[in-house]
């Protein structure tokens, strides 16, 4: 019965924070086509006055056209992601989400790790800060073992 409740819980973390992402995704997508729409109208603007090439707007709208299909992608997977959640919750599948986001904290605790694994410059600081917090937290105060050592 715990392993069944414990599988749950880890199934429902895991779905959140795809919806997390995904919402996130969404967003940057969304800002990204709102800038795009400045670029095209600017390039039409040079090829209609002559300074620009008509390729430099085909680009733009070629992009937006990816923008486009990137954000249908991302709401079909918001869907099935809601969808998932909503079985393992005993819900009813069409039970809408709130726009998901990954608290703060959590962030932050991420963001050494992240640090290490793509060598930022800051990787030794990072690393040493994601250490002395892993030692603070209660899954570090909880091992077994004798920590005077340090």
């Amino acid at each position: 019965m715990d392993a069944a409740r414990l599988e749950v819980g880890k199934d429902v973390r895991t779905a959140f924070f795809e919806l997390a992402y995904i919402d996130r995704a969404l967003t940057i997508v969304e800002r990204n086509r709102s800038v795009l729409g400045d670029v095209i109208q600017v390039t039409e603007a040079h090829y209609a006055s002559g300074k620009g090439g008509q390729q430099d707007v085909l680009k733009a709208r070629v992009e937006a056209a990816r923008l486009g299909e990137t954000a249908s992608a991302l709401l079909e997977e918001r869907r099935a992601t809601s969808a998932e959640l909503n079985a393992t919750l005993n819900r009813d599948d069409t039970t809408s989400f709130q726009s998901a986001a990954i608290p703060e904290r959590i962030v932050q605790a991420a963001i050494p790790a992240i640090q290490i694994a793509f060598g930022s410059p800051h990787r030794h600081w990072a690393r040493e800060r994601s250490i002395r917090h892993f030692r603070h937290s209660p899954s570090y105060r909880s091992l077994p073992f004798d920590r005077t050592h340090r």
